[in-house]
């Protein structure tokens, strides 16, 4: 596919671990080299899917907005502040013909202006070979597997506003434009190392989830941007709608932070109280926005880290992906340690006590039908083929 209207200027993702080894740490940052083809090829499929779900949002609304929505942010307020409960949607839409609506999109230049923002995006992803935009595409595809997949509500009081929400386009394009966004401007490095470094992000963000944040207020920026003047009125009818996309990303980005105890003490009690146990005294809406945003998180964490997820090769190449970016981060002073110590156990805990345990979530909650079992089984199994071979892998590794 080719894209005849935009004039790409972007950083393509960093190279497969195939074709690097581990003492390969050159890395090409030169923010005026082209898309890649490959790249290119991952922007024509966003576009496609993005497209589509700007056509059902215009149609369900009836029409287009203004595209001079704003909010007002006070400037102490920081992404982390805004984590809220996401607004349950039961408003019976408004519909079009969709071709009337693919009709007007094109005429108000909003596929263009579409392509151009994705693009956008791919050109704000640092060469990294795990946190490049390879892995955003990855958890947008898995992220959509997911919404795909969805096959019902958690208990039959919420059904009906829970399933509807999550499946609605508006709350789709925001979870899915959060994963596409979700490590834009990434480092390279972890939040744990920035707030060492003293850098000026992390100044920014006093410490907490700098990356994440970055990441959010990157991508917004780029949204609000004049050029994206009719996107945003295809997208957003009202200031309403504008909050409440806001208020998914921000939300989603956060969720993406595995190491912040206080953000993971928030969704495991969230978890615990309004998905495990039966709360009947709490009012009906409450519990539907409490299962939405419960929903919104896990969908999302476990797209985030799906690749362990996956057949065992693909988690292997995402695994040295990583442990190639982390090992560049060693080599440039910005690690004290050398991750090849320690990463065959570090694999085994993360399975035990992170990725096994989001699977069986997805289990509980009884809303993916099949593809549950299937995550879980493959989760099982990655672990199981690394506690087998992952001390020679790591030996390889070590050349």
């Amino acid at each position: 596919m080719q894209t005849y209207w935009c004039e790409p200027n972007a950083v393509s993702d960093g190279a497969s671990i195939s074709s690097r080894n581990s003492e390969e740490f050159e890395r090409d940052d030169a923010p005026d080299s082209p898309l890649d083809e490959a790249v290119s090829r991952l922007v024509d499929w966003h576009v496609d899917l993005f497209l589509g779900l700007v056509e059902d949002i215009v149609c369900r609304r009836g029409g287009l907005g203004t595209g001079n929505e704003s909010l007002t942010v006070p400037e102490h307020i920081k992404p982390r502040d805004e984590i809220a409960l996401v607004d349950v949607l039961t408003d019976a839409p408004k519909m079009c013909e969709h071709q009337d609506t693919a009709a007007l999109l094109f005429s108000s230049h909003v596929e263009e202006q579409l392509c151009e923002l994705i693009e956008t995006i791919a050109q704000g992803y640092n060469n990294n070979t795990f946190h490049g935009v390879a892995h955003s595409a990855h958890v947008v595809m898995s992220t959509k597997r997911l919404l795909d997949n969805l096959v019902g509500s958690l208990d039959e009081t919420t059904r009906n506003d829970v399933t509807y929400t999550l499946t609605h386009p508006s709350t789709q394009f925001a979870i899915l434009f959060a994963a596409l966004v979700h490590d834009i401007d990434h480092p390279g490095v972890t939040n744990a190392q920035q707030v060492k470094d003293v850098t000026a992000e992390a100044v920014a963000y006093q410490g907490k989830n700098v990356a994440e944040q970055n990441s959010f207020d990157v991508a917004w920026n780029m949204l609000l941007q004049p050029n994206f003047k009719d996107l945003r009125a295809a997208l957003f009818g009202n200031a309403k709608e504008l909050q409440r996309f806001r208020q998914i990303v921000v939300n989603v980005l956060m969720a993406t932070d595995l190491f912040d105890e206080d953000l993971r003490a928030v969704r495991r009690s969230r978890w615990e109280q309004f998905v495990c146990q039966n709360t009947p005294s709490v009012d009906a809406t409450e519990r539907a926005k409490q299962q939405t945003t419960a929903m919104i998180d896990l969908i999302v964490q476990v797209a985030d880290v799906s690749h362990t997820m996956q057949h065992f090769s693909i988690y292997q190449e995402w695994n040295m992906r990583l442990l190639s970016e982390m090992r560049l981060a060693h080599h440039n002073g910005r690690m004290d340690k050398d991750p090849l110590d320690g990463w065959y156990e570090g694999e085994l805990w993360f399975f035990d006590n992170y990725i096994i345990p989001l699977a069986e979530k997805l289990n509980t909650c009884g809303m993916f039908g099949s593809l549950s079992h299937e995550l879980l089984g493959y989760a099982v199994n990655n672990r199981t083929e690394w506690e087998l071979i992952g001390h020679s892998v790591v030996e390889e590794a070590k050349g």
